[in-house]
């Protein structure tokens, strides 16, 4: 009967003690996991880049906030890089002693792949209209039988300088009015008679650089905006000449009615002056056109090319994100890896461009989720956050990196995964004695 009654005393104070311990076996387990380590690998995202160009906490930041609020002391380590491709995070991992004892690693690695690999800057001046042979050639041709037409008409200009008539009307000056030309003005017009050989001269090598440019745009040849240059300083120096003739002539108030006859026979040298001039801009356009045509046709031929590697670019940040995971487990098989998937960073490009961009960043995308989770790892999407709020997200229409709301909103997602793993801890109170 007494030990029924012994016993009967001994199981309440049992199962009071367990009441009383038993918060404290919760609260040792609590804090086993309160304190944890935390790696950030990867890119300018990990490393908090702004869309200003200045660093901030970024998401791994706005992570290690959440932890701390959630009951967690975090102790991290960021490694991330603006500029790091998947293959040079890779190359980091053999010197990061910290990864033996990181509780949680996150990782975003891909995109500088695929960015530099893009070429942007090609990919903006792309037009697919010049990978077809043909219509290049047609425009070509197009803009080159303008020119031949300009030349046409600077031909027909010089055509209407007659030196002989000029000549002949100067030496009828000198004959008609001995009287009223003075000795010195005598000699200034035998001078100018003296120098017209040298118009007619400068006139005829005019003409044949304008043939020689003709020659070169029939031939295919090297088109040369000199030779219409040389032209130009012939005719000019012609022009001299007969400017020189009217201000000696406008000297003498008798001889005005000739003078303005004179000027009439030298207008259509000034014309063929100014005709040539516009035929050196129409050549510098002509030029200029050719060398934008050319260039557009090899930016286009590059981006092609850029677009038949692009596969193989996307395989290799999968290989390399593979290799990166298995290091991380292979020096710690108890962590928690959480790897980003990428948002549209380049939003504000054309939307012809979007057709090319969207593909590739799902494709990406597509790549880094199925290598996280062959690898038993995490994976973090984004694309869906951010489309159709880029504005809000993304302010620099000319920077891919995100403000504080934007990383707000990665950090999110990443919590979104991580808290599944590390849960909100609730601080236990201290157990009343």
């Amino acid at each position: 009967m007494k030990k029924i009654i012994m016993k009967s005393r001994i199981l309440p104070m049992i199962f009071a003690l367990l009441i009383i311990w038993t918060p404290m076996t919760v609260l040792a387990e609590k804090r086993e996991k309160i304190e944890i380590h935390y790696i950030s690998l990867g890119d300018s995202l990990a490393a908090g880049l702004l869309y200003d160009g200045e660093h901030g906490d970024g998401y791994v930041g706005d992570i290690v906030k959440t932890l701390i609020t959630n009951g967690y002391q975090v102790n991290m380590v960021n490694k991330g890089v603006s500029g790091f491709t998947s293959s040079e995070v890779l190359e980091t991992l053999p010197n990061n002693k910290e990864l033996s004892k990181a509780d949680i690693v996150t990782i975003s690695v891909g995109a500088n792949d695929l960015l530099k690999a893009l070429d942007i800057p090609k990919f903006i001046m792309f037009n697919s209209k010049y990978l077809n042979a043909a219509s290049n050639e047609k425009m070509k041709r197009e803009i080159k039988n303008t020119l031949v037409e300009a030349i046409k008409v600077a031909e027909g200009s010089l055509d209407k300088v007659s030196i002989d008539k000029i000549e002949r009307k100067v030496m009828d000056l000198l004959e008609k009015y001995p009287d009223l030309l003075s000795p010195n003005i005598s000699a200034a017009l035998q001078l100018i008679i003296d120098n017209l050989e040298n118009t007619e001269e400068n006139i005829e090598a005019a003409k044949l650089k304008i043939a020689e440019t003709k020659g070169n745009l029939e031939g295919n040849g090297v088109d040369d905006v000199g030779i219409l240059k040389a032209a130009l300083i012939n005719l000019e120096a012609a022009s001299s000449n007969m400017q020189t003739i009217i201000e000696i002539l406008n000297i003498s108030e008798e001889l005005k009615n000739e003078v303005e006859e004179l000027k009439n026979m030298a207008s259509p040298l000034k014309a063929a002056i100014d005709d040539i001039k516009g035929l050196e801009d129409d050549l510098n356009k002509y030029l200029e056109q050719v060398a934008e045509i050319e260039y557009l046709i090899n930016n286009a031929q590059e981006v092609q090319q850029i677009m038949l590697n692009i596969p193989s670019t996307i395989a290799n940040v999968g290989q390399n994100l593979e290799q990166t995971i298995a290091t991380i487990q292979q020096a710690n098989p108890n962590v928690h890896i959480y790897v980003l998937g990428y948002y549209n960073a380049l939003p504000y490009l054309p939307a012809n461009l979007q057709q090319i961009i969207l593909p590739l960043i799902n494709a990406l995308n597509q790549e880094i989720q199925e290598t996280t989770t062959a690898t038993g790892s995490m994976f973090v999407p984004t694309f869906a956050f951010f489309e159709k709020n880029y504005e809000t997200y993304l302010p620099n229409k000319f920077d891919i990196h995100p403000n504080n709301e934007g990383y707000q909103v990665i950090a999110g997602a990443f919590m979104s995964k991580i808290s599944q793993a590390f849960p909100d801890i609730t601080e236990p109170s201290t157990p009343e004695q």
